[in-house]
C-alpha cells in the first residue's frame, strides 16, 4: 500500500504544474477481498490534479492520512459514516473523517459526501438518456442511502417512482418519509413493492442500488414496459445477473454504469472555490456615516451595499433588502451606490 500511494503521489506532483494537488479518502460499506483498499485513478480539472483510496475500516484510513500529510494541497474525505460496525474499532464509530483529521496537520482538509456523489452522477445520466422524467417509471431496486436519494430526485421530477428493499417495514418507513420530505405541489408519490418482479413491472427505468449480487434476473427485462426506452443503470456494481446482461446485450439494450468521477471532478473544484472565498475576510464596515458595505456570504441589513471583497472590493453585488435578497428597486440608494463606487475605485 505504501509503495503504491507514494507513486501516486509523485505521479501527481509530476504532473501538477501550475494546479492545486489533492488526494481523496473515500469510505465503504462494500465487502471487497482484496486487501482492504482500492485505489482510484488519477483524475485532473484545469485547476486540480488528485487521486485516491476507498477504505473499509479506520486504521487503513488513519494509515493513508499519515503517509500523504503534507504532500498535498488539498486531502477530500468522505464524511458520510458508511463503515460496518465489524469493521468500527471500539472507540471511532466508523467515523472516518474524525481519524484523519487526528492524524493531519500540514494539508486542508476537504469534505464531501461519497453517496450525493451518486445520486447526482444517476440523476445527470438519465437528463442525457430521456426527454424528462415526468410520467415515467422508475423503479429502483435497493432503497438504501444512495437508492433513497435517488428515489427523492425521482419524484421530484415528476418520475412515478417505485423502490424495493428486503425489510418490508423499513421501506415502508423510508417511502412515507421521503414522501413527506418532498413538497406538496409535487402529486406523484413514491410507492413501495414487496418483490422486485412487482417493482420493475411496467417499468420505463430501472436504477439497481443494493449490495447484492446478480439479484435481478432475467425475467424481469421481459416485465419492463414494451413501448418504454428501456433505460437500465447499474449504480450498485454487479445487481444484475449474468442472463439479464446477455439478454439486454441480445436485444441491443445497454447497461449503464454511472461515472462518479464527472461530478467528482467538478464539485471538487466547487468545494475549493468556496474555501478560496470564505479565506477572504467577512465582515461590515462603514464607508461614511450612513453608508456600509457587507461581505458576501453575511446577511445583510437593510440598505447594506454588499461587495466582492470587503478590504479589496473590485465589485459591488447589490443592495441587500435585510432578508437575504437584493433590492430590485435601489434609486433610494443612488448617492450610496455613487459613495461605494467611488471608495472602490480610490483603494484599487
Amino acid at each position: 500500500m505504501e509503495n503504491k500511494i507514494n507513486n501516486l503521489l509523485n505521479l501527481i506532483n509530476a504532473n501538477r504544474k501550475d494546479r492545486s494537488s489533492g488526494f481523496v479518502i473515500g469510505n465503504t460499506s462494500d465487502l471487497f477481498d482484496i486487501n482492504e483498499i482500492y485505489f482510484t485513478p488519477v483524475r485532473e480539472t484545469e485547476n486540480l490534479i488528485y487521486a485516491g483510496v476507498v477504505v473499509k475500516n479506520i486504521s487503513i484510513a488513519s494509515k493513508v492520512a499519515e503517509l500523504i500529510d503534507g504532500k498535498v494541497n488539498y486531502i477530500f474525505v468522505d464524511a458520510e459514516k458508511k463503515i460496518r460496525q465489524g469493521y468500527q474499532g471500539p472507540e471511532d464509530m466508523g467515523d472516518v473523517e474524525k481519524a484523519v483529521r487526528a492524524k493531519v496537520t500540514n494539508c486542508r482538509i476537504l469534505t464531501y459526501k461519497g453517496n450525493d456523489l451518486g445520486a447526482e452522477a444517476v440523476y445527470f445520466l438519465l437528463e442525457q438518456l430521456t426527454t424528462g422524467l415526468g410520467h415515467k417509471k422508475v423503479s429502483i431496486i435497493g432503497a438504501g442511502n444512495l437508492g433513497s436519494k435517488i428515489a427523492l430526485k425521482m419524484v421530484e421530477c415528476g418520475a412515478d417512482t417505485v423502490i424495493y428493499r428486503r425489510d418490508i417495514k423499513k421501506l415502508d418507513s423510508i417511502a412515507n418519509g421521503l414522501n413527506d420530505i418532498k413538497t406538496r405541489n409535487t402529486r406523484v408519490k413514491i410507492s413501495i413493492a414487496e418483490n422486485i418482479a412487482d417493482a420493475v413491472s411496467g417499468a420505463d427505468v430501472i436504477v439497481a442500488c443494493a449490495n447484492e449480487k446478480g439479484i435481478i434476473n432475467k425475467e424481469c427485462f421481459y416485465l419492463m414496459n414494451n413501448n418504454g426506452p428501456h433505460i437500465i443503470i447499474d449504480a450498485g456494481k454487479g445487481c444484475f445477473s449474468d442472463e439479464f446482461i446477455d439478454l439486454a446485450e441480445a436485444q441491443g439494450i445497454n447497461i449503464y454504469r454511472t461515472d462518479v468521477s464527472i461530478i467528482q471532478k467538478n464539485l471538487f473544484s466547487a468545494i475549493i472555490e468556496t474555501c478560496n472565498a470564505y479565506s477572504i475576510p467577512i465582515g461590515r464596515k462603514k464607508i461614511i456615516e450612513d453608508v456600509a458595505i457587507v461581505s458576501l456570504g453575511l446577511l445583510g441589513k437593510y440598505g447594506e451595499i454588499i461587495v466582492d471583497n470587503i478590504e479589496k472590493p473590485k465589485k459591488i453585488i447589490g443592495i441587500s433588502d435585510g432578508k437575504g435578497s437584493l433590492l430590485v428597486d435601489t434609486s433610494a440608494f443612488a448617492s450610496h451606490l455613487d459613495h461605494v463606487n467611488r471608495w472602490i475605485l480610490s483603494n484599487e
